[in-house]
């Protein structure tokens, strides 16, 4: 025989009334309510027809049925804490020592789709019998607690099914055994409308007035539980009122999802450093945080102190030192940051071509003049600041400097002056420059007019440093169609005798021009 071993619990909560037409009780009146509700079951459907509800006092007259909702019942709808009324009534007993549950013929289980009977044992026809022994004197409100065990109950047998009862008398349902944690979870969430009753060893109800006082009777085990109904106080002051146990940890469950909501906090730190490898950002920036509110943050160190942000509202606009790219949305966003990183990429192949630092100076000396003072890195990643182009010029000669730190300022021959906000930015500029006139076609134009400062320096572009020390030198270097670069800066004489600085490729193709 085989035995389906999940567990389907039917929870029968009662409150009692007594009947105006009683003489044996003062006018306590005790209301009777009966719900459904239970836990999963290895079954699809689990139908049963319930036709009524009998409760049982002291003697044999003492038999009331109730007014029962009678039907069909999934009982697998009432899962998760879900119940349903099936009967109610009101009675005037002292005790109740029996629950009966009237069931009819028409009960079947469902399983892989197919629906199977659901026998019940022909002895059971006078009722499903639930001993409770409940002693009702003193009590206004009861609530009763009973399980219906389907592992026990919910047997197989050559492909039929058979339901053969066994449901416990779980307790009162209102009064159920407290620990710490279940306290401590509650007063984390709520405000705990305090007194509280609760049930002392000896079952008499005892008042605390405290979240401390609670905590140290439940510690010295000198409660049972507590007895609903208690109230329950929201962050908003709103009052909930809490009617049973399972209605409390619903809340508490509540609760705790709402604490453990994940957002999906931005890295704003990391966001910065993506963008501000190619880009900086053009300010105000708005951001969404995760309590729903906005704020705008203007500039990149009052966004990094940002850690509660969840969105970031576009659009938004990134400068690549030249333009401001207006970006609309992630997707915009995302491309962009993707053709960076390809343009870093890129850039770092065309690093190789300088050998150090101070060949990249050399080369960013020939087009453009550097506002100073720039800082660079140096080899044990320390930063130092040059004032001048000499100081700049000791540090790159001596090995010492690995790169530029950004921003800083280099300015045109036409008097345009660059923020050179990172090395992709740099590099083109490099690059726009080299791709002109050569130096030596530059020097050729500029021997037109005028007269040059000896001795210059060049490096060829087999790599070889040289100095030329007069003109002779110079021309025949002129001749030889050998490729070279001049180490800035030059001095140039004009026809009154004037001496003229020549700082870079750029003022050196002015003068070009000029001839």
């Amino acid at each position: 025989m085989k035995l389906i071993t999940q567990i389907l619990t039917v929870f029968a909560l009662i409150t009692f009334m007594a009947s105006c037409q009683s003489d044996n009780f003062s006018d306590q009146v005790y209301e009777v309510e009966i719900y459904l509700t239970d836990d999963p079951l290895n079954a699809e459907e689990v139908n049963v027809e319930i036709l009524s509800v009998v409760l049982k006092g002291e003697g044999e007259s003492e038999t009331i049925e109730l007014n029962t909702i009678s039907g069909i019942y999934n009982l697998l709808d009432f899962q998760g804490d879900v119940d349903t009324l099936i009967a109610s009534g009101n009675y005037d007993l002292s005790t109740i020592k029996e629950i009966r549950l009237i069931l009819g013929e028409n009960n079947t289980i469902k399983i892989d789709g197919e629906i199977y009977p659901l026998r019940i044992p022909s002895g059971a026809s006078s009722g499903l019998k639930i001993k409770i022994d409940k002693d009702l004197i003193g009590e206004s409100l009861v609530s009763l607690l009973i399980d219906f065990d389907a592992c026990e109950s919910v047997k197989e047998q050559n492909g039929e099914y058979k339901l053969s009862p066994v449901i416990h008398f779980k307790g009162d349902r209102n009064i159920r055994s407290l620990d710490l944690d279940y306290v401590n979870k509650l007063d984390s969430c709520y405000e705990i409308g305090f007194p509280v009753d609760v049930k002392n060893l000896d079952g008499e109800v005892d008042q605390v007035s405290s979240i401390e006082e609670l905590r140290t009777l439940i510690q010295d085990e000198l409660i049972t539980g507590v007895v609903y109904p208690i109230q329950l106080i929201d962050g908003n002051g709103d009052v909930k009122k809490v009617n049973n146990h399972n209605q409390a940890e619903r809340l508490i469950d509540e609760c705790e999802e709402d604490d453990e909501e994940e957002y999906d906090y931005l890295d704003l730190d990391e966001w910065l450093a993506e963008i501000d490898s190619c880009y900086s950002i053009d300010y105000p920036l708005s951001l969404v945080l995760d309590d729903g509110n906005t704020i705008d943050v203007n500039s990149n160190e009052e966004l990094v102190m940002v850690d509660n942000a969840v969105e970031i509202i576009f659009p938004i606009y990134l400068n690549d030192g030249e333009e401001s790219k207006k970006i609309n949305n992630e997707n915009q966003l995302e491309a962009q940051l993707k053709n960076c990183e390809d343009e870093e990429e890129e850039e770092e192949e065309e690093e190789e071509d300088f050998e150090d630092f101070s060949e990249l100076l050399d080369k960013l000396l020939e087009c453009y003049e550097i506002t100073f003072p720039v800082s660079v890195m140096m080899e044990d990643s320390s930063i130092v600041e040059a004032v001048d182009l000499t100081e700049l010029e000791g540090l790159a000669g001596g090995g010492m400097a690995i790169s530029f730190e950004y921003e800083f300022t280099i300015t045109g021959v036409n008097g345009a002056s660059h923020v050179i906000k990172n090395g992709n930015q740099l590099l083109g500029l490099l690059n726009q420059c080299k791709s002109n006139d050569s130096d030596g076609e530059l020097l050729a134009d500029v021997l037109k007019c005028y007269q040059i400062e000896f001795p210059i320096k060049i490096k060829t572009d087999s790599g070889e440093t040289k100095m030329i020390n007069d003109m002779d030198s110079l021309q025949i270097l002129l001749d030889s169609g050998e490729g070279f670069d001049i180490k800035f800066p030059i001095n140039l004489i004009d026809s009154d005798g004037n001496i003229l600085k020549i700082s870079n490729r750029n003022k050196l193709r002015a003068k070009a021009d000029d001839c």
